[in-house]
C-alpha cells in the first residue's frame, strides 16, 4: 500500500494495483534495525476477509543503495507473493525498482515489475518517470505469456507548496496486449495532498 504522498506519479505502479492492492497497513509487525539492514515479521488485513502472514528483509549494499526480499501468503485467496527490488538515493535523486510474482493454487503466476526515477529540484519542485509492465496470467508449464499484458510509461512532476501541501500531475500512456498497441485509454491525474 502507497499512501497519497509517497506516490510522485500520482497513480501506484501496475505491480502493486494488479496484485496486494487491498492490503492494507491494519495489523501487526515485529521490526529490526541491524547494521547490515533490517528485517520484519507482520501480519496485515487484506481484502473484505482474512489476513496474511508476510516479510522483509532489506540489505544495505553499499552507501545508497539497498536490495529488499519479501515474501506473503493470502490466506483469503490461497495466493503467495515473493518479491524483490533493489533501491538507489543519491544527493536528490532516486531510482527504485521491483519485481512481484504472484502465484495462485491453479498453478498460473502473475508477473509484474517497474522502474522508477525520482529527482528533487530547486523551489520544492520534483520530477518523476516510471515504466511498468504487468503480466496477468502466465502458464508456468507452456512458458509463455498471454495476451493480455499491461505495460505503462508515466512522467509526472510537482511542487511542495511547503511542509504540508504538494501539488502534482502526472501523464500515463497505457499499452496494452502482448504487442503492447495502444488502446485510447491514456490518462492525466493531477492530485493535491493536504497533510495535518
Amino acid at each position: 500500500y502507497y499512501p497519497a504522498v509517497e506516490r510522485r506519479l500520482v497513480l501506484s505502479p501496475l505491480a502493486n494495483d494488479r496484485t496486494y492492492n487491498s492490503w492494507n497497513d491494519t495489523g501487526i509487525m515485529s521490526y529490526t534495525q541491524l547494521p547490515w539492514g533490517k528485517a520484519a515479521a507482520y501480519f496485515v488485513q487484506t481484502g473484505s476477509s482474512g489476513g496474511s502472514p508476510g516479510s522483509r528483509l532489506e540489505l544495505n549494499l553499499s552507501d545508497g543503495l539497498t536490495l529488499g526480499l519479501s515474501a506473503a501468503a493470502r490466506g483469503d485467496t490461497a495466493c503467495s507473493y515473493l518479491a524483490g527490488d533493489l533501491a538507489m538515493a543519491q544527493g536528490g535523486t532516486k531510482l527504485f525498482g521491483q519485481y512481484v510474482s504472484e502465484r495462485s493454487a491453479n498453478t498460473n503466476a502473475t508477473g509484474a515489475f517497474y522502474v522508477q526515477a525520482e529527482q528533487e529540484l530547486e523551489g520544492g519542485l520534483f520530477g518523476a518517470a516510471r515504466y511498468d509492465y504487468y503480466s496477468p496470467k502466465y502458464d508456468v508449464d507452456a512458458n509463455s505469456a498471454l495476451d493480455d499484458d499491461v505495460a505503462r510509461l508515466s512522467l509526472g512532476g510537482g511542487i511542495a507548496v511547503d511542509e504540508n501541501v504538494q501539488l502534482q500531475v502526472a501523464y500515463h500512456w497505457n499499452l496494452e496486449a502482448s504487442n503492447a498497441t495502444a488502446v485510447g485509454n491514456d490518462l492525466l491525474t493531477l492530485q493535491t495532498i493536504v497533510s495535518f
